[in-house]
């Protein structure tokens, strides 16, 4: 592990039995491991985002990237990598796909001289968002193993470990109410005025 990175430990994480045989077919015997556990926020799953934050304060271990790869994203550049995850339809699972995204590092200066850096997962971000159904609070793991017949291509695997049961949304409507909507969220509570007299709201279930 990189000593100049904070390391967070999980307990004897495990890799989903349906991601085993897929991962086998890519990776061959490569070593897998789990290289972070996070909640979505709001900028991981907004379309005018795109892109996936890995905060270096949240990762397990940095052995999953190569030296020469940690210099070059030192030095904003960028490297492909594949991202293998499921398929939703209409909460129906489908087969398991792979998806190439960017991956690079952002760092972000602070006061105090020193930076704060993550990395991003961009480019078909956004694709893969829609395809799992991804929504804010849904609980995900990124897993990193190497392709077998890609020159050790770094390969990442999404796997979704709850899903945020507070988007699951139910609308109400109510006629002739002074011509306001109060539509009510997990980030707070919105007014605008509405072109009929209908007061609409969201209610969490």
């Amino acid at each position: 592990m990189d000593s100049t990175h904070s390391s967070v430990q999980h307990q004897h994480p495990i890799l989903p039995q349906e991601f085993k045989r897929k991962i086998k077919e890519i990776c061959g015997e490569n070593e897998i491991g789990m290289i972070i556990q996070k909640k979505l926020f709001k900028t991981d799953v907004s379309k005018n985002n795109n892109r996936l934050s890995v905060p270096f304060g949240k990762i397990t271990s940095f052995n999953f990237l190569k030296e020469n790869e940690k210099r070059l994203l030192d030095m904003q550049h960028y490297i492909d990598v594949t991202v293998i995850h499921k398929q939703t339809k209409n909460n129906e699972i489908h087969d398991l796909k792979e998806s190439t995204v960017t991956f690079r590092q952002w760092d972000m200066p602070k006061e105090s001289s020193k930076k704060s850096s993550m990395y991003v997962l961009r480019g078909k971000w956004n694709e893969i968002v829609k395809e799992n159904e991804l929504e804010i609070n849904d609980e995900i793991q990124i897993w990193a193993s190497r392709k077998a017949n890609e020159e050790n291509k770094l390969c990442l695997i999404l796997v979704v470990v709850s899903k945020n049961k507070l988007h699951k949304r139910n609308m109400l409507c109510v006629n002739n109410v002074r011509g306001f909507k109060y539509t009510t969220s997990p980030l707070g509570l919105t007014w605008g005025r509405t072109q009929k007299r209908t007061m609409r709201y969201e209610v969490f279930v």
